[in-house]
């Protein structure tokens, strides 16, 4: 159901606030960790990944949404995100840099 007028679906449809949310959030993320200078190779790459994933989950998404919800269809898109939820977490672990353990984090915990 589409608001009158048309700006409040950008933030009152719950549809499209969703929409906008990871359409916007992952691949404003992706940007950053890309163009950052001091970032470990492990960011990058697990960035990268997060944004494949996201491509093809929203891919699935629509694709069930408009072959009207095939049930392997839903179930890849449903399978997908799980994944997509494991890069985050895995995204996530790797601006984790020095790792808390290494023989590297006691120089950097005074800057922390």
């Amino acid at each position: 159901m589409l608001l009158d007028p048309w700006y409040r679906n950008l933030v009152d449809n719950m549809a499209t606030v969703q929409f906008d949310h990871r359409t916007i959030a992952v691949p404003s993320y992706w940007w950053q960790v890309r163009t950052a200078r001091a970032i470990a190779p492990a960011a990058r790459s697990g960035a990268d990944l997060l944004l494949v994933i996201l491509v093809v989950q929203a891919t699935l998404g629509i694709g069930t949404l408009l072959l009207v919800v095939p049930p392997p269809l839903a179930v890849a898109h449903q399978a997908t995100a799980v994944l997509l939820f494991a890069a985050a977490l895995n995204a996530a672990h790797a601006l984790r840099w020095p790792p808390p353990f290494s023989p590297l984090a006691h120089r950097f915990a005074s800057r922390w």
